[in-house]
């Protein structure tokens, strides 16, 4: 993987007039910056899941690895508002489904 490839996420038009135009390249920029991916996360995952996320890229029109960071970014969030509680709300759930399947 290249690690110059910048992830450019799209928030939303903006409309700018005159020399507020120079100041909106900077955020751009900045922006772009932020956003550098510069290491690999890889793991295991179940069939079923797999199978999940990638029925959700298909209907969203996105990559099952775009997916995967939005809810990898949104769960880190949750979890630095709420703290532990949050994980352990989610592994507490995770281990009750699992019951019936023979794993946990």
């Amino acid at each position: 993987m290249d690690p110059n490839v910048i992830h450019i996420m799209t928030v939303g038009s903006m409309f700018v007039k005159g020399s507020e135009r120079s100041n909106q390249r900077e955020r751009v920029v900045e922006f772009r910056e932020r956003m550098r991916k510069d290491t690999r996360l890889s793991f295991r995952v179940r069939s079923d899941l797999k199978k999940k996320l990638e029925a959700i890229a298909s209907t969203e029109g996105r990559s099952v690895a775009q997916v995967c960071e939005a809810f990898l970014s949104a769960g880190a969030n949750s979890y630095k508002s709420e703290g532990a509680v949050f994980l352990q709300r989610l592994i507490t759930r995770s281990r009750r489904g699992n019951k019936g399947s023979g794993t946990s």
